[in-house]
């Protein structure tokens, strides 16, 4: 489990098993459902195009130890909607981010009037372009500001001469994600099949806030 109990809830238990969707079909009729996912890709063979920003939006960098937070909150925020999110602290997401081709000048804010809009934390590992997190608060949503998120990142990779893009998410995203990277001219490299197995009842810990 994730290490969260609130109060005396009993936690739902099950088990998860992520597989290649040329192994999946073991799985059918066992598991209780699946959820896909998919990593995309894209080779920049051009400069891309230059990113359109809402009115009123400016992109800042990570400029010091203490901006972290405000990208780890954004984030938070952003995708605290989205399926299977458990939230995660400063601490550890911090950790966590340090294992992977930390490099503050590919972090992006999106700021409007000193407020965050968005958050792009992205890394390179192995000659690959990972961006490894997107994300925008609901007020900005549906203005284009996660494409121009996006285009500003990859902007900033063909400056560095770096030409190949790769991200994962989740293939039947609430918010559309899978149509705003597919706009942007990624397509799906492999596709990975996520199956639980419910080994008891109980209150699911992700909506667990919903019921105080």
């Amino acid at each position: 489990m994730y290490g969260i109990r609130p109060g005396d809830k009993r936690p739902e238990a099950a088990a998860f098993l992520g597989l290649m969707a040329d192994q999946e079909r073991n799985l059918r009729g066992i598991a209780d459902d699946a959820r896909y996912f998919w990593h995309m890709e894209f080779k920049l063979s051009e400069a891309p195009p230059s990113p359109a920003w809402p009115e009123g939006i400016e992109v800042q960098p990570l400029v010091a130890s203490e901006g972290e937070r405000r990208f780890y909150a954004t984030l938070e925020e952003a995708f605290s909607d989205h399926w299977g999110h458990v939230p995660v602290s400063f601490a550890s997401g911090k950790k966590r981010r340090m294992r992977h081709g930390f490099d503050p000048g590919i972090w992006f804010l999106a700021v409007a009037d000193s407020e965050p809009a968005g958050a792009a934390i992205c890394s390179i590992s192995e000659g690959v372009d990972w961006v490894d997190s997107l994300g925008v608060r609901r007020p900005w949503r549906k203005r284009g500001l996660g494409l121009a998120l996006l285009q500003h990142a990859v902007g900033e990779f063909h400056q560095r001469g770096l030409r190949r893009i790769a991200l994962g998410v989740d293939a039947v995203s609430a918010i559309g994600a899978t149509r705003l990277y597919e706009r942007a001219g990624l397509t799906v490299a492999q596709q990975h099949a996520t199956y639980a197995k419910k080994l008891r009842r109980g209150i699911e810990l992700t909506d667990a806030d919903d019921e105080e």
